[in-house]
């Protein structure tokens, strides 16, 4: 592609896109796809990249083509170029990006060309389907919990007890093994919750998806059923689950992290909150922002002056022991080798936050606004976070109250349906310093919507490799039960009819809400793999295929669509079972290498790129294909950087952006493995330690760490690791090596003379020397001078 092209396409597409960033989503600038893989950030292209880069540059986006460029702009949103410049407008392309618009991961180009680590930005992208009474979904989320994705709300009371600590009633919902698994869950089957510890569940805000925690030490690995009993689960407006049954599979190979924020029960309590739930909390330790340690037990009459423990929140830390010296101070918590329930260790390690007990806060917390966003429900913002709900009435009725996810200090108040001019009351709200707030009220008008939503575009959409029809109208909707999409269209000079049946949920799923932000969506998707014939088609979308959030039913609508192929490939993985391995398809030959074994064969130019290697505590500095068929088995070894290892013991080894041979990128892979220090020892004093008259003189060479005897003992003078000069010339007798641990001794078979010791005496390396450490890193010196 001519350079010039290139650019000016792709500036006109920046500049029009320059907004403040709005929410979390997928980095700004250009993710380049198909065989190259590299990510632009909006700093590296608007920095003035090099000539050579910019010839790199175009050269990549031409080979890629615009349909595989993906441009995400200041405010996360994007489309591919291609998209963006058959649209109107780049304001009409662009939208919210799910993950799979993504091919993997891309590694982070610099304004220079090279190559600076590498980015997934399906991490953080979104896409979460929804639809009606239905289970959409069953799926693990980590070793401890599952997730269950309903389409509407869910009558809670129906699944959990929450007068018996939230749990799950087994006459409801049953989790059995399959296959060769005996891991089995502990679940209430009478729905009373007398068995002692039982699974638990808590829906999200919305009430469609329920989290099911394991109890005690159970947890989640390999194949299971869920079966829901039929009409035992129950939607809010009273509908019925029918007889289902879901199976999952779990492995956790996830590492737990900590929350961005450490968050405060009350000011003297806080609590480091984790992805998922915690099996220990590893070594925990205290000190002040300064440096200088806390209060020991037993100063100040003090007797615990800070404790902590795991909870469902996280880990939780009491501060209240602290004396009055120590409040208002900055205390730094270090946690080291905290696990999950997959014997994962937390992300990074150690982990470091700091914490306080405050006692600043005298200002009691207010209404800072009550906005209606619907004739059900309002949004009341506070000054500040509160210990807990608020009491909300809207006309006097009692509202179910939700905290926002996104925003703590926003509540959203649910009642059934209002209209008109409202009296919205709050009270009983108390801040985290426990500053108790002033009752409030405001009149506010709750307008009925009874406005049909409207389709306003819609365009195919390739998903993991799947055409999908996007429909996108003029307001947020949701999808309903259903119904029939006729379609027409021409195949070779044959005109023809079928048809699309809409279904929202179950086997086969084909109708979701698209790209969900916040839980609400204006689009809708639907799976085209059903039509065989590539053609342009005209498609009839039925009246009341979706709702309004006000429940208006849309209108029917006449589109036309072009309907191409699929393209779904397998994926690359790492075979797990390889002999060596451990079971997790990593192998480690020496200090200084890693092997990781794959399942099929893959391609080269990936799988030898180090970015796409990851090793917790040090630096993969080549990769290398060692094997790459059927006989030898697919296998890469990973070397490190010198010295990079620093320590022995378990981390975490990620492996992700290696393709297949046909180019389809792997899912993420994520495991612990034990790897040993691989930093050379050296020699850290020489000294002479012993002068025997007439027979004998003795040097003692310390080293750096433990050293292996067998390596430094040598059988013979010939095979020995080190020599010995006397004013510059080499010692002419014999040199007897032995010792232990970090200290060994060179005994030379002759009394050294004062004149000797004059001239200056010097230890070096002999010719193949083999010293080493007990992990075989040989020893790193050119010469030590002995100390007299």
């Amino acid at each position: 592609m001519n350079k010039k092209v290139a650019l000016s396409v792709l500036s006109a597409t920046v500049f029009a896109s320059m907004a403040a960033s709005a929410f979390a989503a997928p980095k700004s600038g250009l993710y380049i796809g198909g065989n190259v893989d590299k990510y632009y950030s909006m700093n590296t292209l608007l920095g003035g990249m090099s000539s050579s880069a910019l010839d790199q540059f175009s050269t990549e986006i031409g080979s890629a083509g615009f349909s595989n460029l993906i441009y995400v702009d200041f405010d996360g949103k994007g489309a591919s170029i291609a998209e963006i410049m058959s649209a109107t407008d780049f304001e009409s392309a662009k939208k919210d990006l799910t993950a799979d618009k993504f091919e993997g991961v891309y590694s982070n180009i610099k304004a220079d060309g090279s190559a600076d680590g590498t980015y997934d930005p399906r991490n953080d992208a979104i896409d979460t389907p929804a639809g009606d009474l239905k289970v959409e979904s069953v799926s693990a989320i980590n070793a401890k919990q599952i997730e269950i994705k309903f389409s509407t709300e869910i009558d809670a009371d129906t699944v959990i007890d929450s007068t018996k600590g939230n749990g799950l009633i087994g006459n409801a919902i049953a989790i059995v093994p399959t296959g060769s698994n005996t891991n089995a869950i502990t679940i209430d089957p009478a729905g009373d919750n007398s068995g002692g510890a039982q699974a638990s569940g808590e829906f999200s805000a919305d009430g469609k998806t329920l989290t099911i925690t394991a109890p005690g030490t159970d947890v989640f690995e390999g194949s299971y059923s869920v079966t829901f009993a039929d009409k035992a689960v129950d939607d809010v407006n009273g509908n019925e689950l029918a007889e289902e049954v879901k199976l999952f599979s779990a492995t956790d190979t996830t590492r737990p992290t900590a929350d961005a924020s450490v968050s405060y029960t009350d000011n003297k309590t806080a609590v480091i909150g984790f992805s998922e739930p915690m099996q220990s909390k590893g070594t925990v330790s205290y000190k002040f922002a300064d440096g200088t340690s806390l209060p020991a037990v037993g100063e100040d009459g003090l007797t615990a002056p800070i404790s902590e423990a795991i909870t469902a929140d996280g880990l939780e830390i009491n501060l209240s022991n602290l004396n009055v010296a120590a409040r208002n101070k900055d205390i730094v918590v270090t946690v080291i080798g905290a696990t999950d329930f997959a014997d994962l260790i937390v992300s990074p390690n150690p982990l470091t936050k700091t914490i306080k007990y405050s006692t600043a806060d005298a200002t009691a917390p207010t209404v800072a606004s009550i906005t209606a966003l619907s004739n059900t429900t309002a949004e009341v913002k506070f000054s500040e976070e509160l210990s807990g709900n608020p009491t909300i009435t809207i006309g006097g009725t009692a509202a179910t109250v939700t905290q926002s996810s996104t925003d703590k200090t926003k509540y959203t108040a649910t009642v059934p349906a209002v209209s008109g001019l409202q009296t919205v009351a709050v009270s009983a709200f108390t801040d985290k310093s426990g500053n108790a707030g002033t009752a409030f009220s405001k009149v506010v008008n709750f307008t009925v919507d009874g406005t049909d939503p409207v389709v306003a575009s819609s365009k195919v959409e390739k998903i993991n490799g799947v055409e999908y029809l996007v429909v996108t109208f003029n307001e947020n909707v949701n999808t309903t039960n259903g119904g029939t999409i006729a379609l027409s269209y021409v195949k070779d000079f044959v005109s023809k009819t079928t048809s699309i049946v809409v279904d929202n949920a179950g086997v086969g799923q084909n109708f979701y809400q698209h790209n969900l932000v916040s839980g609400k969506s204006s689009s809708v998707r639907i799976d085209l793999s059903s039509l065989t014939d590539s053609a342009t088609y005209t498609a009839t979308l039925p009246a009341g295929l979706v709702t309004d959030l006000n429940g208006n039913l849309s209108e029917e609508k006449e589109i036309t669509f072009v309907r191409n192929s699929d393209s779904v490939s397998t994926k690359p993985e790492v075979l797990k079972t390889a002999v060596g391995t451990g079971g997790n398809g990593i192998e480690v030959p020496t200090s200084n290498t890693v092997k990781v074994h794959f399942a099929s064969k893959i391609d080269g130019a990936s799988a030898t790129n180090k970015a796409n290697y990851t090793i917790e505590g040090a630096t993969v500095a080549k990769a290398e294909l060692l094997s790459n068929d059927a006989v030898g088995g697919y296998v890469v070894q990973l070397t490190l950087a010198e010295g990079s290892s620093t320590f022995d013991g378990l981390r975490t080894v990620t492996v992700s952006g290696v393709k297949s041979e046909t180019g389809v990128a792997m899912d993420p892979y994520t495991t612990s493995e034990s790897l040993l220090e691989n930093v050379r020892p050296t020699i850290t004093k020489a000294e002479l330690t012993d002068i025997t008259t007439g027979t004998s003189t003795e040097i003692t060479l310390t080293f750096s760490e433990a050293m292996d005897p067998a390596t430094i003992e040598d059988a013979t003078d010939a095979a020995a690791d080190f020599k010995v000069f006397i004013g510059g010339s080499e010692f002419a007798g014999t040199i007897v090596e032995a010792g232990a641990g970090n200290t060994f001794t060179l005994t030379l078979n002759a009394e050294l003379t004062a004149a000797q010791l004059t001239s200056g005496v010097v230890v070096k390396p002999a010719t193949g020397i083999d010293a080493a450490d007990v992990n075989g890193n040989k020893v790193n010196f050119t010469s030590v001078t002995v100390a007299q």
